[in-house]
């Protein structure tokens, strides 16, 4: 997880901001919020999610964490990522409580490999990277391969099997990666 307090004003920090037709949502990290001195804050229209990554609402809450950067002398950039129905609306309500409490908890980056067929035997394959407390690996997979199923809809036209394989965790920043000991998973007949 970023620590913003590493870094120094001229760094640029990057960001993500989500999106949906509704409202907006910028990605920070929760030790960000701690070490901006805003964790106290912000309202329960953010989010978090379970690796500790807040997501700002866009009107009042980034306005203030754009506010705490810009007194500090930090910048940040963001990209935005549009979907029709975010992710984020089925994340926690904020609260400086949860913020605190997932510092405490590890998440871990997964990678595992997907292949998905269409009916006519084409096929793409993809390593996908997740990061997730290990008991929600396999509701994060699932979720982000349901992220990518419109595009991999866009090339195959049709998918009938999806197969994912176990790759590697990593279980932190500098550590290496290790196998995942999980059984191959096979969905068939995806209309």
């Amino acid at each position: 997880m970023l620590n913003s307090t590493t870094l120094a004003p001229a760094d640029i920090i990057k960001l993500v901001f989500f999106s949906d037709p509704g409202h907006g949502w910028l990605r920070v990290p929760s030790s960000m919020l701690f070490d901006l001195g805003i964790a106290e804050d912000v309202s329960s229209f953010s989010y978090i999610d379970a690796c500790g990554w807040v997501y700002l609402e866009e009107d009042c809450d980034f306005e203030r964490f754009h506010n705490a950067m810009k007194s500090k002398g930090m910048k940040y950039e963001f990209t935005e990522q549009f979907q029709n129905h975010s992710a984020v609306r089925s994340y926690q309500p904020y609260t400086s409580q949860r913020c605190r409490a997932s510092m405490l908890h590890g998440c871990h980056e997964f990678y595992v490999n997907i292949h998905v067929e269409s009916e006519t035997g084409r096929g793409r394959s993809e390593q996908i990277a997740v990061t997730c407390e290990p008991n929600q690996l396999i509701t994060s997979i699932v979720n982000k391969a349901n992220e990518l199923l419109p595009v991999w809809l866009d090339t195959l036209k049709s998918v009938s099997s999806v197969v994912i394989e176990p790759g590697s965790v990593r279980l932190s920043k500098t550590a290496a990666l290790h196998p995942i000991a999980c059984p191959t998973l096979i969905a068939k007949n995806c209309a």
